[in-house]
């Protein structure tokens, strides 16, 4: 995908697609070529809109909330202000603010790499969306790790960087707490047992069914959260 096509879908102007390949966010595989599914996925991430993504902090916080937990790692000002911001978002909105929860990297790999990867103390296998035939062979190759992580897991399984790769990184800044909560492997651990985290990873999949499910999903969730208050 060009620049330029990259900019009319994401209706933004060239200099700013250029501003999210420095930025990592959308990723180039040739001078002026952007790879198209990196671009589809922000899109999908944006649901046509510019909302400013919340910090990773932030996301994973309202993350935490939806799923009934605490975000003990915010202020109690951050946190009633997130409350009140999450009473009034729809599910579109909220994708698009907490896409900054990871980075993601796409890589190519051997095979044989998935069950050692798998089977990393370092690495959170992504779920698949319970009941969605033929999404369980993806997550199979889709993790979250610690940002710290991500060169030690790309040296020690050969994994080179490929913007079309099957094997899926998504890297999460964390944080040194002393055994106090916060944002933390752990944290992302307990969170893939609930929906709300699997959904927004699939609220951005180039598969509209499993995209429509997701956002059935969030929708549901958020609807409790407004009932529980």
């Amino acid at each position: 995908m060009s620049v330029r096509e990259a900019s009319h879908l994401l209706g933004v102007t060239e200099k700013q697609v250029q501003h999210l390949g420095r930025r990592g966010e959308v990723r180039y595989v040739a001078r002026g070529l952007l790879d198209g599914a990196s671009v589809r996925a922000i899109h999908a991430a944006r649901q046509g809109r510019h909302t400013r993504g919340w910090s990773g902090r932030t996301a994973w916080a309202a993350i935490s909330l939806l799923s009934g937990h605490q975000a003990d790692w915010l202020g109690q000002g951050q946190v009633s202000r997130l409350r009140s911001r999450l009473r009034i978002i729809g599910s579109d909105d909220l994708v698009a603010s907490t896409r900054n929860r990871a980075a993601v990297s796409r890589f190519t790999g051997h095979q044989s790499a998935t069950g050692r990867i798998a089977g990393d103390s370092s690495t959170v296998e992504r779920r698949a969306l319970p009941g969605l035939v033929g999404q369980d062979q993806r997550a199979q190759t889709d993790w979250y790790i610690d940002a710290r992580d991500e060169d030690y897991l790309v040296r020690t399984y050969g994994l080179r960087s490929n913007a079309r790769g099957d094997f899926i990184l998504r890297a999460v800044e964390t944080e040194d707490l002393l055994n106090k909560r916060g944002v933390t492997i752990q944290l992302v651990i307990g969170l893939m047992m609930d929906d709300v985290l699997t959904a927004l990873d699939s609220a951005t999949s180039d598969d509209a069914r499993e995209r429509g499910v997701a956002m059935r999903v969030l929708d549901d969730a958020l609807d409790r959260f407004r009932r529980d208050i």
